[in-house]
Order: C-alpha cells, then sequence, then structure tokens
C-alpha cells in the first residue's frame, strides 16, 4: 500500500470582532470567577466582575476604540482588582 503525500495549502488572515475576541474574554471571565469564587474576594455574581475586567485592560497604540474596544485583556492586573 502507498500513501501518497498531499499538498496543504496554508493561508494567514486576520479576523477581528467581536466572534474572535467573545472565546477570550469569556475565558478570563472563567479563570476569574474560578478566582473570584473561592471566597477570598467580596465579588458574589459573574457581573460584580466587569469593571475589574475593563478597567484593567490595555489600549495599543496605533488602534482606536473601533479597532480593539476596551484593549488587550490582562487578566492577572484584572485579578489583582476584584
Amino acid at each position: 500500500m502507498t500513501i501518497e503525500p498531499r499538498e496543504f495549502h496554508t493561508a494567514i488572515a486576520t479576523l477581528s470582532g467581536t466572534s474572535m475576541a467573545a472565546p477570550h474574554v469569556s475565558g478570563g471571565a472563567a479563570l476569574l470567577w474560578s478566582i473570584a469564587s473561592d471566597g477570598a474576594t467580596s465579588v458574589r455574581e459573574p457581573r460584580q466582575m466587569v469593571p475589574a475586567i475593563l478597567d484593567s485592560c490595555v489600549r495599543l497604540p496605533g488602534y482606536g476604540p473601533e479597532a480593539q474596544g476596551h484593549g488587550l485583556l490582562q487578566i492577572v492586573a484584572a485579578a489583582r482588582r476584584l
């Protein structure tokens, strides 16, 4: 039996929008909730984490708010704000 090698085509694309950001933010929120739910913080509801998430984002130079929203997610900094 002979298996012929196949030619693989690869491409790099830039994707943006809420569909690209949502998995990152929800994963970050899940990490924060795991920290907050251990009783070491005053957070009792997931919505209480929103200010920590938004206030800890870092703006990327060269991009306006329409291109980056609140900026780069900083989960460690958000956890420190809980």
